[in-house]
Protein backbone atom coordinates (compact mmCIF):
# COMPACT_ATOMS: atom_id res chain seq x y z
CA UNK A 1 0.00 0.00 0.00
CA UNK A 2 2.79 2.47 0.91
CA UNK A 3 4.55 1.72 -2.35
CA UNK A 4 1.33 2.47 -4.26
CA UNK A 5 1.02 5.80 -2.41
CA UNK A 6 4.60 6.71 -3.30
CA UNK A 7 4.04 5.65 -6.90
CA UNK A 8 0.88 7.72 -7.15
CA UNK A 9 2.66 10.81 -5.75
CA UNK A 10 5.42 10.32 -8.32
CA UNK A 11 2.92 10.00 -11.20
CA UNK A 12 1.00 13.05 -9.97
CA UNK A 13 4.20 15.10 -9.74
CA UNK A 14 5.16 14.10 -13.28
CA UNK A 15 1.72 15.00 -14.51
CA UNK A 16 1.73 18.42 -12.88
CA UNK A 17 5.21 19.16 -14.23
CA UNK A 18 4.12 18.80 -17.87
CA UNK A 19 4.94 15.11 -18.39
CA UNK A 20 1.29 14.46 -19.06
CA UNK A 21 1.32 11.62 -21.62
CA UNK A 22 3.65 9.37 -19.70
CA UNK A 23 1.90 10.24 -16.44
CA UNK A 24 -1.58 9.47 -17.84
CA UNK A 25 -0.33 6.06 -19.03
CA UNK A 26 1.13 5.31 -15.62
CA UNK A 27 -2.14 6.50 -14.01
CA UNK A 28 -4.15 4.03 -16.09
CA UNK A 29 -1.80 1.25 -14.95
CA UNK A 30 -2.26 2.34 -11.34
CA UNK A 31 -6.03 2.25 -11.78
CA UNK A 32 -5.77 -1.45 -12.73
CA UNK A 33 -3.30 -2.06 -9.92
CA UNK A 34 -5.78 -0.64 -7.44
CA UNK A 35 -8.47 -3.14 -8.50
CA UNK A 36 -5.98 -6.00 -8.06
CA UNK A 37 -5.01 -4.91 -4.54
CA UNK A 38 -8.61 -4.34 -3.45
CA UNK A 39 -8.46 -0.53 -3.16
CA UNK A 40 -11.93 0.99 -3.68
CA UNK A 41 -13.04 4.35 -5.23
CA UNK A 42 -13.29 6.15 -1.86
CA UNK A 43 -9.77 5.07 -0.97
CA UNK A 44 -8.53 6.28 -4.37
CA UNK A 45 -9.99 9.75 -3.71
CA UNK A 46 -8.36 9.85 -0.26
CA UNK A 47 -5.12 8.70 -1.82
CA UNK A 48 -5.33 11.46 -4.43
CA UNK A 49 -6.10 14.12 -1.79
CA UNK A 50 -3.12 13.03 0.30
CA UNK A 51 -0.87 12.91 -2.74
CA UNK A 52 -1.86 16.37 -4.08
CA UNK A 53 -1.14 17.91 -0.69
CA UNK A 54 2.34 16.41 -0.66
CA UNK A 55 3.08 17.44 -4.24
CA UNK A 56 1.74 21.02 -3.96
CA UNK A 57 4.05 21.72 -1.02
CA UNK A 58 6.92 21.45 -3.45
CA UNK A 59 5.42 23.88 -6.01
CA UNK A 60 4.99 27.69 -6.06
CA UNK A 61 1.86 28.82 -4.14
CA UNK A 62 0.60 30.83 -7.10
CA UNK A 63 0.22 27.65 -9.17
CA UNK A 64 -1.65 25.70 -6.50
CA UNK A 65 -5.27 26.52 -7.59
CA UNK A 66 -4.65 25.73 -11.25
CA UNK A 67 -2.61 22.62 -10.55
CA UNK A 68 -5.17 21.37 -8.08
CA UNK A 69 -7.85 21.64 -10.72
CA UNK A 70 -5.60 20.03 -13.32
CA UNK A 71 -4.83 17.12 -11.01
CA UNK A 72 -8.42 15.99 -11.26
CA UNK A 73 -7.77 15.01 -14.89
CA UNK A 74 -5.24 12.51 -13.61
CA UNK A 75 -7.70 11.32 -10.99
CA UNK A 76 -10.30 10.92 -13.74
CA UNK A 77 -7.85 8.78 -15.76
CA UNK A 78 -7.21 6.61 -12.71
CA UNK A 79 -10.93 6.22 -12.00
CA UNK A 80 -11.69 5.41 -15.66
CA UNK A 81 -8.93 2.81 -15.73
CA UNK A 82 -10.20 1.48 -12.43
CA UNK A 83 -13.76 1.31 -13.83
CA UNK A 84 -12.59 -0.46 -16.99
CA UNK A 85 -10.56 -2.91 -14.94
CA UNK A 86 -13.54 -3.43 -12.68
CA UNK A 87 -15.75 -4.27 -15.69
CA UNK A 88 -13.13 -6.65 -17.00
CA UNK A 89 -12.83 -8.20 -13.58
CA UNK A 90 -16.59 -8.67 -13.34
CA UNK A 91 -16.68 -10.10 -16.87
CA UNK A 92 -13.88 -12.47 -16.05
CA UNK A 93 -15.63 -13.54 -12.86
CA UNK A 94 -18.85 -13.98 -14.83
CA UNK A 95 -17.07 -16.25 -17.30
CA UNK A 96 -15.48 -18.14 -14.44
CA UNK A 97 -18.88 -18.48 -12.80
CA UNK A 98 -20.36 -19.79 -16.05
CA UNK A 99 -17.50 -22.27 -16.32
CA UNK A 100 -18.05 -23.24 -12.70
CA UNK A 101 -21.78 -23.66 -13.28
CA UNK A 102 -21.08 -25.72 -16.41
CA UNK A 103 -18.55 -27.81 -14.51
CA UNK A 104 -21.06 -28.21 -11.65
CA UNK A 105 -23.72 -29.33 -14.12
CA UNK A 106 -21.35 -31.82 -15.72
CA UNK A 107 -20.34 -33.04 -12.28
CA UNK A 108 -23.99 -33.50 -11.31
CA UNK A 109 -24.62 -35.39 -14.56
CA UNK A 110 -21.54 -37.53 -13.92
CA UNK A 111 -22.77 -38.18 -10.39
CA UNK A 112 -26.16 -39.22 -11.75
CA UNK A 113 -24.49 -41.61 -14.20
CA UNK A 114 -22.25 -42.89 -11.42
CA UNK A 115 -25.25 -43.42 -9.15
CA UNK A 116 -27.03 -45.32 -11.92
CA UNK A 117 -23.94 -47.51 -12.37
CA UNK A 118 -23.71 -48.05 -8.62
CA UNK A 119 -27.38 -49.05 -8.55
CA UNK A 120 -26.80 -51.38 -11.49
CA UNK A 121 -23.78 -52.95 -9.80
CA UNK A 122 -25.87 -53.37 -6.66
CA UNK A 123 -28.58 -55.11 -8.68
CA UNK A 124 -25.97 -57.39 -10.28
CA UNK A 125 -24.47 -58.13 -6.85
CA UNK A 126 -27.88 -58.95 -5.38
CA UNK A 127 -28.68 -61.14 -8.39
CA UNK A 128 -25.40 -63.09 -8.15
CA UNK A 129 -25.49 -63.34 -4.34
CA UNK A 130 -28.89 -65.03 -4.46
CA UNK A 131 -27.30 -68.08 -6.09
CA UNK A 132 -24.42 -68.59 -3.65
CA UNK A 133 -26.08 -71.62 -2.01
CA UNK A 134 -28.28 -72.77 -4.91
CA UNK A 135 -27.04 -75.67 -7.05
CA UNK A 136 -30.08 -77.70 -8.13
CA UNK A 137 -31.33 -76.97 -11.64
CA UNK A 138 -35.01 -76.43 -10.80
CA UNK A 139 -34.25 -74.01 -7.95
CA UNK A 140 -31.68 -72.14 -10.03
CA UNK A 141 -34.08 -71.73 -12.96
CA UNK A 142 -36.94 -70.51 -10.76
CA UNK A 143 -34.64 -68.08 -8.95
CA UNK A 144 -33.34 -66.62 -12.24
CA UNK A 145 -36.91 -65.87 -13.34
CA UNK A 146 -37.86 -64.52 -9.91
CA UNK A 147 -34.82 -62.23 -9.57
CA UNK A 148 -35.23 -60.87 -13.10
CA UNK A 149 -38.43 -59.19 -11.88
CA UNK A 150 -36.22 -56.79 -9.85
CA UNK A 151 -34.24 -55.83 -12.96
CA UNK A 152 -37.09 -55.37 -15.41
CA UNK A 153 -40.67 -55.75 -14.11
CA UNK A 154 -42.62 -58.11 -16.37
CA UNK A 155 -46.06 -59.60 -16.86
CA UNK A 156 -44.81 -62.99 -18.04
CA UNK A 157 -41.41 -64.62 -18.14
CA UNK A 158 -40.08 -68.00 -19.21
CA UNK A 159 -36.66 -69.66 -19.12
CA UNK A 160 -36.01 -72.23 -21.85
CA UNK A 161 -33.16 -74.68 -22.38
CA UNK A 162 -32.01 -75.89 -25.78
CA UNK A 163 -31.68 -79.66 -25.71
CA UNK A 164 -29.02 -81.51 -27.69
CA UNK A 165 -31.63 -82.67 -30.21
CA UNK A 166 -32.70 -79.06 -30.85
CA UNK A 167 -35.92 -79.23 -28.86
CA UNK A 168 -36.75 -76.66 -26.18
CA UNK A 169 -37.34 -77.48 -22.53
CA UNK A 170 -39.16 -75.01 -20.27
CA UNK A 171 -37.19 -74.77 -17.03
CA UNK A 172 -39.25 -72.10 -15.25
CA UNK A 173 -42.07 -69.66 -15.98
CA UNK A 174 -44.13 -66.90 -14.36
CA UNK A 175 -47.47 -65.88 -15.81
CA UNK A 176 -49.96 -67.71 -17.98
CA UNK A 177 -48.74 -66.66 -21.41
CA UNK A 178 -47.93 -69.23 -24.10
CA UNK A 179 -44.80 -67.87 -25.71
CA UNK A 180 -44.62 -67.88 -29.54
CA UNK A 181 -41.41 -69.87 -29.80
CA UNK A 182 -41.66 -70.04 -33.60
CA UNK A 183 -40.50 -66.41 -33.88
CA UNK A 184 -37.04 -67.20 -32.56
CA UNK A 185 -34.11 -67.31 -34.93
CA UNK A 186 -31.97 -70.41 -34.75
CA UNK A 187 -28.74 -68.48 -34.21
CA UNK A 188 -29.97 -65.43 -32.32
CA UNK A 189 -27.23 -64.38 -29.89
CA UNK A 190 -28.44 -60.82 -29.24
CA UNK A 191 -31.06 -59.27 -26.99
CA UNK A 192 -33.99 -58.69 -29.34
CA UNK A 193 -37.27 -56.81 -29.01
CA UNK A 194 -40.16 -58.42 -30.95
CA UNK A 195 -42.53 -55.50 -31.31
CA UNK A 196 -45.38 -57.56 -32.82
CA UNK A 197 -45.60 -59.71 -29.69
CA UNK A 198 -44.30 -57.14 -27.14
CA UNK A 199 -41.75 -59.78 -26.32
CA UNK A 200 -38.12 -59.42 -25.21
CA UNK A 201 -35.66 -62.19 -26.09
CA UNK A 202 -32.61 -62.46 -23.81
CA UNK A 203 -30.09 -65.15 -24.84
CA UNK A 204 -27.88 -66.97 -22.35
CA UNK A 205 -24.53 -67.72 -23.97
CA UNK A 206 -21.87 -70.34 -23.36
CA UNK A 207 -18.74 -70.21 -25.51
CA UNK A 208 -20.49 -67.68 -27.73
CA UNK A 209 -23.48 -69.91 -28.44
CA UNK A 210 -27.03 -69.63 -27.09
CA UNK A 211 -27.75 -72.65 -24.92
CA UNK A 212 -30.76 -71.16 -23.11
CA UNK A 213 -32.83 -67.99 -23.26
CA UNK A 214 -35.35 -65.86 -21.42
CA UNK A 215 -38.59 -64.59 -22.92
CA UNK A 216 -40.50 -61.85 -21.13
CA UNK A 217 -43.19 -59.25 -21.67
CA UNK A 218 -42.04 -56.06 -19.84
CA UNK A 219 -44.70 -54.06 -18.06
CA UNK A 220 -43.39 -50.80 -19.53
CA UNK A 221 -43.03 -52.07 -23.09
CA UNK A 222 -39.83 -51.81 -25.07
CA UNK A 223 -36.89 -51.33 -22.65
CA UNK A 224 -34.37 -48.51 -23.10
CA UNK A 225 -30.94 -49.32 -24.46
CA UNK A 226 -29.36 -48.53 -21.07
CA UNK A 227 -31.50 -51.26 -19.53
CA UNK A 228 -30.49 -53.66 -22.27
CA UNK A 229 -26.85 -53.14 -21.32
CA UNK A 230 -27.70 -54.10 -17.75
CA UNK A 231 -29.70 -57.07 -19.03
CA UNK A 232 -26.65 -58.24 -20.99
CA UNK A 233 -24.62 -58.28 -17.75
CA UNK A 234 -27.41 -60.07 -15.88
CA UNK A 235 -27.72 -62.56 -18.75
CA UNK A 236 -24.01 -63.41 -18.52
CA UNK A 237 -24.35 -64.04 -14.79
CA UNK A 238 -27.54 -66.07 -15.33
CA UNK A 239 -25.71 -68.12 -17.97
CA UNK A 240 -22.92 -68.85 -15.48
CA UNK A 241 -25.19 -70.01 -12.65
CA UNK A 242 -27.38 -72.00 -15.05
CA UNK A 243 -24.32 -73.72 -16.55
CA UNK A 244 -23.14 -74.54 -13.04
CA UNK A 245 -26.58 -75.95 -12.18
CA UNK A 246 -26.62 -78.07 -15.34
CA UNK A 247 -23.19 -79.48 -14.50
CA UNK A 248 -24.28 -80.15 -10.93
CA UNK A 249 -27.50 -81.78 -12.16
CA UNK A 250 -25.56 -84.01 -14.52
CA UNK A 251 -23.15 -85.01 -11.76
CA UNK A 252 -26.01 -85.53 -9.30
CA UNK A 253 -27.93 -87.65 -11.81
CA UNK A 254 -24.83 -89.76 -12.38
CA UNK A 255 -24.44 -90.21 -8.64
CA UNK A 256 -27.98 -91.59 -8.22
CA UNK A 257 -28.26 -93.49 -11.51
CA UNK A 258 -27.26 -96.97 -12.62
CA UNK A 259 -24.98 -96.51 -15.63
CA UNK A 260 -26.19 -99.60 -17.52
CA UNK A 261 -29.93 -98.99 -17.40
CA UNK A 262 -30.40 -95.33 -16.49
CA UNK A 263 -32.57 -96.40 -13.54
CA UNK A 264 -31.90 -95.23 -9.99
CA UNK A 265 -29.17 -96.91 -7.97
CA UNK A 266 -30.03 -98.76 -4.77
CA UNK A 267 -28.65 -96.10 -2.41
CA UNK A 268 -30.86 -93.30 -3.70
CA UNK A 269 -33.83 -95.64 -4.15
CA UNK A 270 -33.67 -96.74 -0.50
CA UNK A 271 -33.32 -93.12 0.72
CA UNK A 272 -36.39 -92.03 -1.21
CA UNK A 273 -38.41 -95.01 0.01
CA UNK A 274 -37.45 -94.37 3.62
CA UNK A 275 -38.43 -90.72 3.24
CA UNK A 276 -41.84 -91.71 1.83
CA UNK A 277 -42.42 -94.29 4.57
CA UNK A 278 -41.57 -91.71 7.24
CA UNK A 279 -44.52 -89.72 5.87
CA UNK A 280 -46.68 -92.88 6.00
CA UNK A 281 -47.31 -92.83 2.26
CA UNK A 282 -48.94 -95.95 0.84
CA UNK A 283 -46.35 -97.92 -1.07
CA UNK A 284 -46.09 -101.14 -3.06
CA UNK A 285 -42.57 -102.59 -3.17
CA UNK A 286 -41.58 -104.91 -6.05
CA UNK A 287 -38.41 -106.97 -6.35
CA UNK A 288 -37.78 -108.27 -9.87
CA UNK A 289 -35.18 -110.77 -11.06
CA UNK A 290 -34.48 -111.96 -14.61
CA UNK A 291 -34.77 -115.72 -14.79
CA UNK A 292 -31.59 -117.68 -15.66
CA UNK A 293 -29.80 -114.51 -16.69
CA UNK A 294 -26.37 -115.89 -15.75
CA UNK A 295 -26.85 -118.67 -18.30
CA UNK A 296 -27.88 -116.05 -20.88
CA UNK A 297 -24.67 -114.07 -20.21
CA UNK A 298 -22.53 -117.17 -20.35
CA UNK A 299 -24.04 -118.20 -23.68
CA UNK A 300 -24.37 -114.86 -25.51
CA UNK A 301 -21.82 -112.66 -23.74
CA UNK A 302 -21.98 -109.72 -21.39
CA UNK A 303 -22.37 -107.14 -24.17
CA UNK A 304 -25.59 -108.77 -25.27
CA UNK A 305 -26.54 -109.09 -21.61
CA UNK A 306 -26.04 -105.32 -21.15
CA UNK A 307 -28.38 -104.70 -24.11
CA UNK A 308 -31.01 -106.84 -22.41
CA UNK A 309 -30.59 -104.95 -19.12
CA UNK A 310 -31.06 -101.65 -20.95
CA UNK A 311 -34.21 -102.98 -22.66
CA UNK A 312 -35.60 -104.16 -19.31
CA UNK A 313 -34.94 -100.70 -17.89
CA UNK A 314 -37.02 -99.20 -20.70
CA UNK A 315 -39.89 -101.60 -19.95
CA UNK A 316 -39.83 -100.67 -16.25
CA UNK A 317 -39.73 -96.93 -16.98
CA UNK A 318 -42.72 -97.31 -19.28
CA UNK A 319 -44.71 -99.24 -16.69
CA UNK A 320 -44.57 -96.73 -13.83
CA UNK A 321 -45.73 -93.15 -13.25
CA UNK A 322 -43.48 -90.10 -13.03
CA UNK A 323 -43.49 -90.05 -9.21
CA UNK A 324 -42.80 -93.80 -8.83
CA UNK A 325 -39.27 -95.17 -8.41
CA UNK A 326 -37.34 -97.83 -10.31
CA UNK A 327 -33.83 -99.05 -9.55
CA UNK A 328 -31.31 -101.75 -10.47
CA UNK A 329 -29.49 -103.06 -7.42
CA UNK A 330 -27.78 -106.23 -8.63
CA UNK A 331 -26.61 -107.88 -11.82
CA UNK A 332 -30.10 -108.73 -13.03
CA UNK A 333 -32.14 -107.62 -10.03
CA UNK A 334 -34.47 -104.61 -10.03
CA UNK A 335 -36.80 -102.91 -7.55
CA UNK A 336 -39.87 -100.70 -7.96
CA UNK A 337 -41.63 -98.45 -5.48
CA UNK A 338 -45.19 -97.60 -6.52
CA UNK A 339 -46.88 -94.93 -4.41
CA UNK A 340 -50.59 -94.88 -3.59
CA UNK A 341 -50.94 -98.33 -5.09
CA UNK A 342 -53.12 -101.06 -3.57
CA UNK A 343 -52.33 -104.81 -3.86
CA UNK A 344 -54.67 -105.49 -6.82
CA UNK A 345 -53.29 -102.56 -8.81
CA UNK A 346 -49.71 -103.55 -7.97
CA UNK A 347 -50.47 -107.09 -9.16
CA UNK A 348 -51.85 -105.75 -12.47
CA UNK A 349 -48.74 -103.64 -13.05
CA UNK A 350 -46.45 -106.57 -12.19
CA UNK A 351 -48.28 -108.88 -14.58
CA UNK A 352 -48.04 -106.29 -17.35
CA UNK A 353 -44.29 -105.98 -16.73
CA UNK A 354 -43.86 -109.77 -16.72
CA UNK A 355 -45.76 -110.03 -20.00
CA UNK A 356 -43.85 -107.18 -21.67
CA UNK A 357 -40.50 -108.69 -20.65
CA UNK A 358 -41.45 -112.07 -22.10
CA UNK A 359 -42.43 -110.37 -25.36
CA UNK A 360 -39.17 -108.49 -25.82
CA UNK A 361 -37.71 -109.11 -29.24
CA UNK A 362 -34.19 -110.49 -28.88
CA UNK A 363 -31.54 -110.87 -31.57
CA UNK A 364 -30.66 -114.30 -30.21
CA UNK A 365 -32.63 -117.58 -30.06
CA UNK A 366 -33.53 -117.33 -26.41
CA UNK A 367 -36.53 -116.56 -24.23
CA UNK A 368 -36.37 -113.91 -21.51
CA UNK A 369 -38.61 -114.05 -18.46
CA UNK A 370 -38.75 -112.32 -15.10
CA UNK A 371 -40.02 -113.24 -11.63
CA UNK A 372 -41.56 -110.61 -9.35
CA UNK A 373 -42.25 -110.40 -5.62
CA UNK A 374 -44.56 -107.74 -4.11
CA UNK A 375 -44.89 -106.37 -0.57
CA UNK A 376 -47.40 -103.69 0.49
CA UNK A 377 -47.09 -101.00 3.18
CA UNK A 378 -48.29 -101.22 5.92
CA UNK A 379 -49.72 -104.75 5.96
CA UNK A 380 -46.44 -106.45 4.97
CA UNK A 381 -44.10 -104.12 6.84
CA UNK A 382 -43.68 -100.55 8.05
CA UNK A 383 -39.96 -100.04 7.38
CA UNK A 384 -37.99 -100.20 4.17
CA UNK A 385 -36.00 -103.20 5.38
CA UNK A 386 -39.17 -105.10 6.27
CA UNK A 387 -40.85 -104.38 2.94
CA UNK A 388 -37.73 -105.18 0.95
CA UNK A 389 -37.26 -108.44 2.83
CA UNK A 390 -40.90 -109.46 2.35
CA UNK A 391 -40.83 -108.61 -1.36
CA UNK A 392 -37.58 -110.56 -1.70
CA UNK A 393 -39.16 -113.63 -0.06
CA UNK A 394 -42.14 -113.31 -2.38
CA UNK A 395 -39.69 -113.18 -5.33
CA UNK A 396 -38.03 -116.44 -4.26
CA UNK A 397 -41.44 -118.00 -3.88
CA UNK A 398 -42.18 -117.03 -7.50
CA UNK A 399 -38.88 -118.66 -8.49
CA UNK A 400 -39.77 -121.82 -6.61
CA UNK A 401 -43.13 -121.93 -8.37
CA UNK A 402 -41.40 -122.27 -11.74
CA UNK A 403 -40.25 -118.70 -12.50
CA UNK A 404 -41.89 -116.17 -14.83
CA UNK A 405 -44.45 -115.54 -12.13
CA UNK A 406 -45.71 -112.79 -9.78
CA UNK A 407 -46.13 -113.46 -6.08
CA UNK A 408 -47.65 -111.29 -3.32
CA UNK A 409 -46.00 -111.42 0.11
CA UNK A 410 -49.46 -111.54 1.70
CA UNK A 411 -50.09 -114.97 0.09
CA UNK A 412 -47.06 -116.57 1.73
CA UNK A 413 -47.53 -118.72 4.80
CA UNK A 414 -46.31 -117.13 8.03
Amino acid sequence: MERLVEKYQQVLHEYLTDQKEAALYQASLLGRKFIETGIGPEEIVKLHTSAIQQVLQQLPPAQIPALTLDSFNLLLEVVMAYSAACREYREEKRREMEKLQLYTKKLEEANEVLQIKINELNLVYQFVSAFSCVLRLDKTANLIVKKLQHIIPYENCGLFLKEEDGSLKKLAAVGARDFPLHILGKDSNKITWHRQFSLLFVPLLMDGETFAFLLLTPKKGKPKWELRELLAIIASQAAFVLTRALMYEKTWQQSITDCKTGLLNYSYFSQQCESALSQKRQLAMMILDLDDFKSFNDRYGHLKGDEILDAVGEVLRGAIRANDLACRFGGEEFALALFNTNPSHALQIAERIRKNISELKLDVPADLTISIGIAIYPQDGITFEELFSKADKALYSAKEQGKNKVCLASTLSK
